[in-house]
């Protein structure tokens, strides 16, 4: 996998990684490399069937996506720095398959490209490959299937991926983003249960540790992440440990800047405690995902202007295809609908009754998708 693979920034409004990624928890990352590792998947064709490990990607455009100008921001040598510290980052993740959890990094190198002076030549690791690109991930999910008994690996794809609202940008900090990511995992349902210990520690507002060893920290922490294992040797390490302290200085500020934000596809963001006792000990998070002409991908766009041009109203659109996407809304019509091209332009028939239809858009609003757009 060594092509380079220089390409202008990839043209929509979503981020793809795997969901491994998304559930997986990372150490030590700052914002810019946050944001870097977004504008590095912004860069990468999800579903390309050839993935590489090099990646060639522009300073201005880096900087145009965060939508800072060069005086207000670090140059790019010391940008160069702060992501060449991202090959020391290192996260984990419990794959479902074998059981055991998995300890990676993302990047290999970062380096000037010897070719162009304002660009940095990104090279991936192996799991950097592996959640960036579905085809790899595929390959990984199906050798990891091998573990499991035959009547579980019908029911475990393991493929999917988060789609990621690439204005995720513009929070205001690495917990709140990784909150987002979280969040959008879940956008079809529009709610997620979360136990308060999974989500601070995804966060990153909880680290843990052995008792009395000398074990590096990212070790300490990695090795026990996913640990089902009662001990009375590991030692919590939490950051703002009352449940009304992380309410009044993470948790709240974060959903006001998610719902108060228009450049993100996730609203009405909320939440309701679950307690064990006197004790909070789970999170559910309700919220809409926010549909608009600035949030669609180039098919969402061009399914809106089609059923524009029947008659049906913008937030009739939005709701539907919030609800089943444009491929369901394109079937749906031909399901009821036939058509007939005439000397006046075209005629619409019902397909049950073979009864021209006078009113396209009460038609489509009454029989095609009724269902939907009731509240």
């Amino acid at each position: 996998m060594e092509d380079e693979n220089k390409s202008e920034l990839i043209i929509g409004n979503y981020i793809k990684q795997a969901n491994f990624l998304t559930s997986s928890v990372i150490l030590n990352i700052s914002e810019v490399q946050k944001d870097a590792l977004y504008f590095i998947m912004q860069n990468i064709d999800y579903h390309s069937k050839t993935p590489t490990d090099k990646i060639i990607i522009d300073f201005d455009k880096f900087l145009s996506y965060k939508k800072v100008t060069k005086n207000n921001f670090y140059s790019i040598g010391e940008t160069l720095q702060i992501m060449q510290g991202m090959r020391d980052i290192k996260g984990s993740f419990r794959n479902q398959y074998t059981g055991q959890f998995v300890t990676f990094n993302l990047i290999d190198n970062v380096s000037m490209n010897p070719a162009s002076p304002n660009e940095f030549e990104v090279k991936l690791a192996e799991y950097g490959v592996i959640f960036l690109y579905e085809k790899a991930l595929s390959e990984y999910v199906e050798k990891s299937k091998s573990f499991l008994p035959d009547y579980k690996k019908q029911n475990n794809s393991g493929k999917g991926f988060t789609q990621i609202e690439k204005n995720v940008v513009s929070l205001n900090s690495t917990p709140q983003k990784k909150l987002f990511e979280m969040l959008s995992r879940f956008k079809s349902k529009g709610w997620m249960r979360i136990t308060l210990f999974d989500l601070k520690l995804s966060l990153g507002f909880i680290t843990i540790k052995l008792k009395g060893t000398n074990i590096s920290a990212e070790a300490e922490q990695l090795g026990l992440i996913f640990s089902n294992e009662e001990t009375n040797d590991i030692e919590k390490v939490e950051k703002l440990a009352v449940f009304s302290d992380f309410k009044r200085r993470f948790l709240d500020g974060a959903i006001r800047e998610i719902n108060n934000n228009p450049q993100l596809d996730i609203t009405n963001l909320k939440f309701t405690t679950i307690k064990t006792g006197n004790k909070v000990t789970t999170l559910h998070f309700t919220f809409k995902k926010k549909m608009n002409k600035e949030n669609m991908s180039e098919e969402e766009l061009k399914c809106y202007k089609y059923f524009i041009d029947f008659g049906l109203t913008e937030s009739q659109i939005f709701l539907v295809l919030d609800r089943i996407g444009y491929e369901n809304m394109y079937a749906s019509f031909n399901a009821k609908i036939a058509s007939k091209k005439s000397s006046y332009g075209y005629k619409f028939y019902d397909i049950t009754t073979n009864s021209e239809i006078k009113n396209l858009a009460g038609f489509l609003y009454e029989k095609v998708f009724n269902d939907y757009l009731k509240d």
